[in-house]
């Protein structure tokens, strides 16, 4: 990736692909399903902002083992705690 493409906040698609680690057909089929959101000024070349790059890259995290663990001593906490007021 050259020093430019980063420091910009508005990439092409072949800019965002190579910015995301993807190929660009791939990309274009994300724009085309509607699944990442994208500008298409004039109807034309297909832009992203990369603040939208990022938030659809961080869109889906996996919980650590240690994260699952908690979540699922707080629910059993909060269960105990519905059914004495039952």
């Amino acid at each position: 990736m050259t020093q430019n493409t980063t420091s910009k906040s508005v990439l092409t698609l072949a800019e965002a692909a190579e910015y995301m680690g993807l190929k660009k057909s791939y990309l274009y089929r994300l724009t085309h399903e509607k699944r990442i959101r994208h500008y298409k000024p004039n109807n034309k070349k297909i832009y992203f902002k990369v603040e939208d790059i990022i938030a659809w890259l961080t869109s889906n995290p996996v919980l650590t083992d240690e994260e699952l663990s908690e979540q699922a001593q707080s629910y059993c906490l909060n269960s105990k705690q519905r059914g004495r007021r039952n």
